[in-house]
This record gives C-alpha cells, structure tokens and sequence, in this order.
C-alpha cells in the first residue's frame, strides 16, 4: 500500500478553504498512485469544541462540505474531526471516498446505524477489504482499525493510544499516529520526526512490528504550535520518509507487510536542537496569531533596553517581516535606550520614542517606573490604533509568574514570550544573534533581574539570580513538586523557595486575565492555577511521600465509608440507611463474588474485545478457590471497558 501524508497548515472551522485544499492533494497523491491520503488531526476543525448553542449549525455545515469532499476527492482520504461542546470533545476520524463517508472506530452493531449522508447502509464493517475501488471496511475494535488495498491499519490519537496498541496489539502492519499535541519544549514526543533520536517512536515501531506512520499539523491550533516533522518508521524502527520542519508539505511512500526497506532509501535522524527548534515554535505562532486570529497584519512593540524586549523585536522581525513591526522606544535610561535604538536600527525597523523626560526622574522609585511603564502603554495604544496594528507584549513567564508589572495598564493581544522563562532569553538570544548578529551584545543587565519585595535573590551575576528564580518555578510548575523535594532538586534554601512560591500564590489573580501566548510547555500559567484567595499554604517540613504516607495513616486509622443496606432496608421516605461500620470479611467474600459473576457474564456475552482466554481461566479458578493472581493472555488488564484499577 502506498500512504500519503498532506502536512498543511489551515484555520480550523474554515471547512470551504480547507476541503478545497484537500481536493488538491487528493488528486496530487492520486497521481502518485497513493491508496491513502491521511490529514493532520487538527486540518479541519481543530482541537477545540464550539459554544453549544453553535453545535447544531456546526456540524450541519461540517457534514455538508464532506459530503461534497467525498463525491470530488480522487482517492481515499482519512480526515479527522473533533465536534462537540467544548468541554467534550473527543476525534473522530473518517473514511472519505467515492461519495461515502464512514466513521471509525464504532462498533459494529452500531455503525450501520451511524453513516454519514452518503454512506452505504448495506456495506459490511466487518473489517474485510471493500470492493474494488471502494471505501475500506471498517473493523469492529477498541481501536479503530481498517483494510485498505490488503494491509490493515490501525488508528492512534494520542500516546495513551499507542500504549494500548503496545499492550494488545492489534492485528496490523500499518499504525497511522494523528498527533494530537502541540511542541512541547518538555516532551521531545511532540517535536514529532525532529526529534527521533530522543523519543519513542522508534521503539513503538519495533514493539509493535508495524510500520509507524506520525502525522502531525502545521501551525497554531489553540494557544499551541504543531511543528510538522511527520514521518514513517518501517516496523525495525528505521526512519523512511520525512517531512519538513515547520513547514507544509507532502510526502508518501510504500507500507506494508513484504516491503522491504534497502539500505539506501534509510534516513538519518535529524540532531535534535531544542533552542532552535522553540525559536521556531514562536516565528511560526506569531506568524498564525497574526494571520489567523486578527484582521491586521502590522504590530507595534516596546523597546525599553531589556533582553526581554530585544527579543521580542527579533521575534517580530524574523516572522513577520521588519516593515510591519514599528518599535517605541521607552527606555528609563539612556544607556537602555541606546541599546534599543541600535537594535531597532540593525533590524531596520520603523521607530518611535517616547520622551522620558521627567517621568522617570525625582526620587518616587517604583512609582516612577510605573508611571514610565503606563505612558508607554497609553502611547503603544495610540500609535496601534493609528495604524491599524496590534500591541504586543514581551511579558515573560518569570514575570507573569511573580506578577511583575501587574499595575502598568495593558493593551497588548499577545504576549508571545508568555511560556518562556527569562533563563531561557539568554539562549534564544544567542542562537539569533549567531544567524545575524543583530545585537552588540547578550547578557541580562541589572535591569533584567526581577526585583520583587520579600525574594532575597541570591548574591552573583545577574544570569544566575534570575535562573534561581526560573529553577523553582520550573520544578514546581511543570515538575510538579511541593515545597521540601523543589529544594532537594534545585538545592535552594527553604526560605527562597517559600518566598517565590508565595509570590506565585499571591499573584494569581493578576493573571486572570492574560493576553494571547504561544504555549510551549506541559504546564502553562493558565493551566497551573491556584484557587482565587486560596489561604492554605504547604507545609515544606513535608515532601510528597510524607504526605503519602500520612494520608495512608490516616485513611487507614480514622476513615470509614459508609456500607449501604438493599433497598428494602429503606427508611420511610425510600432512602437506604447507611451502616457506620466498615465492611466485615463476610460482606468483602460476598460482594467479591457478585463481581466475579458480573465478570463472568460479561465476558460470555462478549463484552471484552481482546484475547479472552487468559482471562476466562482466571475467572474460574477465582470462583472455585484458586489463585487470584493477574489474568495471563495478550489483553491488557484490565482492558476495555475497565481501568487497570
């Protein structure tokens, strides 16, 4: 079979544009003699739901113009969609070809039923190949799996999925990976082909014994990048075929079971370089928020001297283009503004300053920054409003986490930095000026060090005072440690620690409220929020495996659940009387063994949909006394539709 990737970059919910595009690629690939076009998960409609009293009209609109898709592509398409209310939206992939359209994935006493405007009611799911030149049949599976030109594939959303595949693999030669995340500059699985040589896929490939085929989007979905790089890895974990880094493109070639791979047609894995590769995460994000989410194409910044601020300006430059980026420069002194304006000269940029004179002098301190701060806001509103153009801000994640500047009224729509740390500027700095040497010099200044009252900074360098700040944030942020093991990693003084973490406490409600940022971690600010007011604070005498294990103490020594008579021990308004007591052993022996009937009837009746055997055995020998250990077989435990719980 040969595979097709169309790797496009396409604003979600623009069903027209897109299905026309994927009407060129079809009958690209057609020429090329593909058997299957597969889309990105995100091409048509994105990751994210719509407002539900849209939902109706939404999907109407959807159907309609894959309806039209299906009469006009030229050979079979796999297009996934996500439709529902925002909060329950899961993908849905779909067979398009030849006027009809089958969903994946469903049950076979149900996708009859469940066909697209199209469809053929009549055709089989039962997982056999369709007739010539027809739409593959679908398999009846907890994961969705189909036959086209006589190799079977099988369908993946995300990692949890190919964990699954990797516990009970299913019966396929080909694994179609639909990337559902955006770069992750934590997670090297997202930077997807880019970075082989430090994720897993070659591994899943060899785990499974099938062709791996990663398919990933191009551009901003959400507040999230998807970086391209899709793939295929032949079942022995060799890299075949790649796409471009950041950029769309179309690739296929031959999968199967009996293609063999030469030596010759092997890639070598690119040297993963993640300073470069987040440097382009944020041009291609900040190109998409500009092109996708406003109306404008022109921006305006400030430029106050601040490392933070120069890069913001390079950012601007490189994806946008310097006649669109106009720089106000508003630098509290006059070596910061000599260093803006020579920045903005070099990258040739339309420019404006802002007089400082008298707002920043007398002895007022903090008020005078702030009052400098505000007068460039105010005129970045103005001269964005006389343009056409949009603010944008170069608010870092150090200083949105410590709620820096909270005071200074803002009109920015994006803040592209907004899930960077300050440490991280310095590098991405350097690796800028290496291309083009734009700036005279990269170093943090004293007026990059965050200055916040109850922090005592360490004593040292500017670049080491800030990075102990971004050390704690990151630990605890995205590493997701309390108070005692953040100091065991970064072996700072339980003190310093405190303070920042009550900072970033403190400060939770200035960030209700952000601007657009391109998210390039696990764990964002809007997404690593505290309650609103929230007056506990923890107790860094503890790490986690202390409170582990005096939660344990505790549940065991005070906790009682309440045990519930049958219906007929009700009290008189028809309500169960509950028990105080805890479960004896005769209550567990009786309840263990409705369960194991439960299990038993379900599993006649054929509820689980993997290898039975070594389940069915255990049941048995459960029920008669035997052992009770874990079920053998290929299944994974417990399988659908239970937990390993």
């Amino acid at each position: 079979m040969r595979i097709g990737i169309a790797q496009i970059n396409t604003r979600p919910g623009d069903f027209r544009a897109t299905c026309g595009r994927m009407r060129a690629y079809a009958s690209m690939a057609s020429e090329q003699g593909v058997d299957l076009l597969v889309f990105p998960a995100m091409a048509l409609t994105g990751g994210e739901g719509v407002r539900e009293s849209d939902l109706s009209a939404y999907a109407c609109d959807l159907l309609e113009c894959l309806s039209e898709l299906a009469d006009e592509v030229a050979c079979p398409c796999l297009v996934t969609v996500h439709i529902g209310p925002s909060e329950l939206v899961v993908p849905q992939s779909i067979l398009v070809y030849q006027g009809r359209l089958r969903l994946l994935g469903l049950p076979e006493s149900l996708a009859g039923g469940t066909l697209l405007p199209g469809a053929d009611p009549s055709a089989g799911t039962a997982g056999t190949a369709g007739a010539a030149g027809g739409l593959p049949q679908v398999a009846p599976h907890s994961i969705a799996v189909f036959t086209v030109a006589g190799e079977r594939v099988a369908l993946a959303y995300g990692i949890d999925d190919l964990d699954l595949i990797r516990q009970g693999s299913p019966d396929a030669s080909v694994i179609v990976y639909l990337s559902d995340e955006g770069v992750c500059v934590d997670d090297p699985s997202t930077a997807m082909g880019a970075a082989l040589g430090e994720n897993r896929f070659a591994e899943d490939a060899l785990a499974v014994d099938a062709w791996l085929v990663g398919v990933n989007g191009v551009g901003m979905y959400g507040e999230y990048v998807y970086g391209g790089s899709s793939f295929v890895l032949a079942p022995d974990g060799r890299l075949v075929v790649e796409a471009r880094d950041f950029e769309e493109d179309f690739v296929s070639c031959q999968v199967g079971w009996g293609v063999q791979v030469e030596d010759s047609e092997v890639l070598a894995p690119e040297v993963f370089d993640e300073t470069l590769y987040l440097w382009q995460t944020l041009v291609l994000g900040l190109q998409d928020i500009v092109e996708k989410y406003v109306d404008s194409d022109q921006v305006v910044l400030p430029l106050d001297g601040t490392l933070a601020s120069s890069l913001l300006a390079m950012l601007a430059s490189d994806a946008l283009g310097p006649v669109r980026v106009h720089a106000l420069v508003c630098a509290p002194d006059e070596d910061s503004a000599a260093r803006a304006r020579g920045l903005a000269a070099r990258l040739r940029l339309d420019v404006r300053e802002l007089d400082a004179a008298g707002l920043s002098a007398g002895n007022e301190g903090d008020l005078s920054d702030l009052r400098l701060k505000s007068r460039a806001a105010a005129e970045l509103a103005v001269w964005a409003a006389q343009l056409g153009a949009q603010v944008l801000s170069p608010a870092d994640k150090t200083q949105l986490a410590l709620g820096l500047d909270a005071r200074v009224p803002s009109s920015a729509l994006a803040m592209p930095l907004g899930d960077v740390y300050r440490s991280d500027a310095i590098d991405l700095a350097r690796l800028r000026n290496t291309i083009s040497p734009v700036m005279e010099s990269v170093a943090f200044t004293e007026q990059d060090v965050p200055r916040v009252e109850g922090i005592d900074l360490p004593a040292g360098p500017a670049d080491e005072r800030i990075y102990a700040i971004d050390s704690v944030l990151l630990e605890h942020l995205e590493g997701c440690h309390g108070v005692r093991d953040v100091c065991a990693v970064t072996g700072r003084d339980v003190r310093f620690v405190e303070s920042v973490l009550r900072r970033l406490d403190d400060t939770e409600a200035s960030r209700c409220a952000l601007p657009l940022l391109i998210a390039t971690s696990s764990a964002t600010l809007a997404y690593a929020t505290s309650p609103l007011g929230l007056g506990w604070r923890p107790n860094s005498s503890r790490d986690d495996q202390d409170c582990q294990n005096e939660l344990a103490r505790i549940v065991s020594d005070r906790v009682r659940l309440p045990k519930f008579a049958s219906k007929d021990d009700a009290d008189s308004d028809g309500a169960p009387i509950a028990r105080d007591a805890g479960p004896d052993d005769e209550d567990l022996s009786e309840e263990l063994g409705e369960v194991l009937s439960f299990l038993s009837d379900y599993l006649q009746e054929g509820g689980f949909d993997q290898d039975q055997q070594g389940l069915r055995e255990w049941l048995e020998s459960a029920q008669s006394g035997g052992m009770s250990g874990k079920p053998s077989g290929q299944m994974p435990f417990w399988g659908s539709p239970f937990s390993e719980n």
